[in-house]
């Protein structure tokens, strides 16, 4: 659930007593935890809805989780599908709590293409955020994008 650990990314807040220069840990942040965003409350109702996968690799479900995260929080803020809506959001809406559990956010062309073609504002899934070559074979969001495929091969 987690990716490789040298992209691993913790906020710590470190606080610095008077004397002796004692440093206590008081919070880490780690990106599976769903409760740990409160600026995106939709996204731990998401996470709580998905089964298990056990089939998927650590990274993959990372970039799948940051995926959701972003289209979420545009779809929170009721941002526009363009390119320059959507950096201004994440320049306003991209928190340190975000920043330290995913990193900096993704190309705002890609979260555009993303919200058009993975899923509904209300109804994304952490699935339709998987590569399609990662999606179980049963999968009506696997079906859904070979359907798409086939119609701009054949017109």
């Amino acid at each position: 659930m987690r990716p490789p650990e040298h992209h691993i990314r913790l906020l710590v807040t470190i606080g610095l007593g008077q004397s002796d220069n004692e440093v206590t840990l008081e919070k880490v942040v780690v990106a599976e935890d769903p409760g740990v965003f409160p600026d995106i409350p939709a996204f731990g109702r998401a996470l709580a809805a998905e089964p298990e996968r056990p089939g998927l690799s650590d990274w993959d479900l990372f970039r799948a989780r940051k995926r959701l995260a972003q289209c979420l929080l545009m779809d929170q803020y009721d941002t526009p599908n363009g390119d320059k809506a959507i950096a201004v959001a994440l320049h306003r809406h991209w928190t340190p709590l975000l920043a330290a559990a995913f990193g900096r956010p993704d190309d705002p062309s890609s979260i555009r293409r993303w919200r058009r073609t993975r899923g509904r504002p209300g109804s994304r899934r952490l699935v339709d955020m998987l590569q399609s070559g990662r999606r179980e074979r049963g999968d009506p969001a696997r079906r859904r994008d070979r359907g798409r495929t086939a119609a701009r091969v054949r017109g």
